[in-house]
């Protein structure tokens, strides 16, 4: 369903667009051309009056947001849609899938473009054309965590503090306060009275640590071991014992991770003394909020891209419930070279090459040869950085961010620990003088991870880029956007110009690339 075609079947083939649409349980099958094909011993028949077939996929370099896939197509009934609508059918409940098919292939073999509910449909009269759009309905599917009922209630918890009451269980990702800081909250559930026992929660769920330190208001760090159970309403929770002289009404506790991290990695084996297995690194991040979002995602590449992502490690918690895409889209990916794309099977992240050198190129193309140049170059409007600082470290104790990292291009800046300087960074200064931004990063707690973020983003943000768009035949459908390759035009005195396809418009019978260039001195060629 969600295949893609490589190149030696599109090239010499005969690609043509088919579309399904589904109305009151009835399929109607229509095609750019009267075809023929065979599921298996079953022959369906298309007709030959869909045109106007319009798809699009793009993704802007630096964005995190997304689009909804939607494709625009028309075409004609064989017989009166009038008639049908008028005697109970309803165009605005149907379902279409858009699919492009390789003449002589299998039905099972056709590439799914776009399929899901019809939207702003228009029709006439037997005869006329019917116009409409398709979406998928992903978006309706959201959920948050954790459970709404995952906080700390009487009901719960009889001997809870007042104080503690409402406060959600946290999610703990990564390892958070391992660098000697207070990394996430813990809630008295148990104030000892009956017991003389006080009970901290310091997760909504099991830990790969076995054990942790407890920061006490007064200045005191106990090391307790962990101990899971579940609640009444059959929630699991992490909690450690405080004894004797431990506790005292009103003290405050959090927690240091120092000795392991928090949710376990559900995509690696368990292992204390590995970070791996507990979910910290970006690609499994990412990974796994997408999962709890709810929504369709397209597994196959989200796993792919992965490792890519996982050298830049995240520590946190989440304290409050929240929207995993929404979480997602605001404290992690913004931090990472990627952007969010959709696909017939669903939403999934492209980590963005903008490093990339001719050896990692997926194509070679040649202006007037391969595809034919669609108007002028145009520079972006993006946001030129080569003075970047980044503020990370949360100290939920202190609610502030308490370290700090800074890149840039000046050579007279003094350099240490706290600043360094490269030479994306100090060629870009030259070029437009000090361009400064400044961010925080309250899920980053390793300095490697920081000095990383801020080693891509001056990278890729050093100097004004450049798109060029261009005519290809429907062969070139195989390259999808985040790919890298090679582009040759005498005219633009692009000579194995290394760019990054950014947007896929997709025709009847051709396709638009528009192509980004990243400029890198140190890489590309300057004549």
């Amino acid at each position: 369903m969600g295949r893609v075609f490589n190149q030696n079947e599109l090239v010499g083939g005969e690609p043509i667009w088919i579309l399904e649409v589904t109305i009151g349980g009835r399929v109607d099958r229509f095609a750019t051309e009267a075809v023929t094909i065979m599921d298996g011993a079953t022959a369906l028949d298309y007709s030959g009056t869909l045109s106007d077939v319009g798809y699009e996929s793009e993704s802007a370099f630096g964005v995190v947001g997304f689009d909804i896939p939607s494709a625009n197509v028309v075409f004609t009934f064989r017989d009166s849609l009038a008639e049908r609508i008028a005697n109970g059918a309803d165009l605005g409940a149907a379902s279409a899938e858009l699919s492009l098919w390789i003449l002589g292939q299998p039905y099972g073999d056709r590439r799914v473009v776009v399929q899901g509910g019809v939207d702003s449909p228009s029709y006439g009269g037997q005869g006329e054309p019917v116009r409409l759009s398709i979406e998928p309905d992903w978006l309706s599917k959201r959920k948050q965590i954790p459970s709404a009922t995952a906080v700390i209630t009487t009901a719960n918890f009889s001997a809870h503090d007042p104080n503690c009451k409402g406060k959600t269980y946290p999610i703990i990702l990564g390892a958070c306060g391992r660098e000697g800081f207070s990394g996430s909250p813990a809630y008295i559930i148990d104030d000892g009275a009956a017991s003389a026992v006080v009970k901290l929660l310091i997760a909504g769920h099991p830990t790969v640590a076995l054990t942790v330190d407890i920061e006490r208001s007064n200045g005191a760090v106990y090391t307790k071991a962990i101990i899971f159970k579940t609640d009444n309403h059959g929630h699991p929770y992490s909690y450690v014992e405080l004894l004797g002289g431990e506790f005292t009404l009103g003290d405050t506790y959090w927690i240091r991770w120092s000795y392991g991290g928090g949710l376990p990695n559900p995509y690696r084996a368990i292992n204390n003394d590995n970070f791996e297995s507990y979910l910290t690194g970006g690609g499994d991040l990412v990974r796994w909020l997408l999962e709890q979002s709810g929504i369709t995602i397209d597994q196959g590449r989200v796993i792919a891209v992965a490792e890519v992502l996982n050298q830049y490690t995240f520590d946190g918690f989440i304290g409050e419930r929240v929207d995993p895409l929404e979480f997602l889209e605001s404290e992690i990916a913004p931090l990472l070279p990627m952007s969010l794309l959709t696909s017939p099977a669903g939403i999934y992240p492209i980590a963005w090459r903008y490093n990339a050198t001719a050896l990692e190129a997926r194509a070679t193309l040649t202006a007037d040869q391969d595809m034919f140049r669609d108007g002028v170059v145009n520079y972006e409007k993006n946001t030129v950085a080569n003075a970047i600082t980044i503020r990370f470290q949360y100290d939920v104790q202190t609610t502030d961010l308490g370290r700090v990292q800074t890149v840039t291009g000046d050579p007279a800046a003094p350099l240490g620990d706290l600043q360094w300087r490269n030479d994306y960074a100090a060629a870009s200064f030259t070029r437009y003088g000090e361009r400064a931004i400044a961010l925080e990063a309250p899920m980053v707690s390793r300095p490697s991870t920081a000095g990383k973020i801020l080693g891509w983003l001056s990278r890729a943000n050093a100097f004004r880029r450049r798109l060029v768009s261009y005519q290809a035949p429907i062969e070139w459908a195989w390259l999808d956007v985040g790919d890298v390759v090679i582009v040759n035009d005498s005219d633009l005195f692009f000579d194995r110009q290394l760019m990054i396809v950014r947007k896929i418009a997709w025709g009847e019978t051709d396709l638009e690339f528009e192509f980004l260039i990243i400029p890198d001195l140190p890489r590309d060629i300057i004549k």
